[in-house]
């Protein structure tokens, strides 16, 4: 089996914020249609907050321009 290589040099991201934004919008939306008390409403609640979490996480890990000085 050979490994593939990356064509290009460039670092790719573990964690893609926007995406993330995205996936909590959308399990907000499953939890809207499947219910939040039902046990699939409770499995994609824990899977929200855990995205939540890391995005908050992230957010507080952003080194901002003002900081630097």
């Amino acid at each position: 089996m050979v490994a593939r290589m990356h064509s290009s040099r460039e670092e790719v991201p573990f964690l893609n914020l926007r995406h993330a934004r995205w996936a909590v919008g959308v399990l907000k939306l499953v939890i809207a249609v499947v219910g939040e008390e039902s046990l699939v409403g409770l499995i994609v609640r824990q899977a929200r907050c855990e995205l939540v979490s890391v995005l908050r996480d992230e957010q507080e890990n952003e080194i901002k321009p003002h900081e630097c000085n």
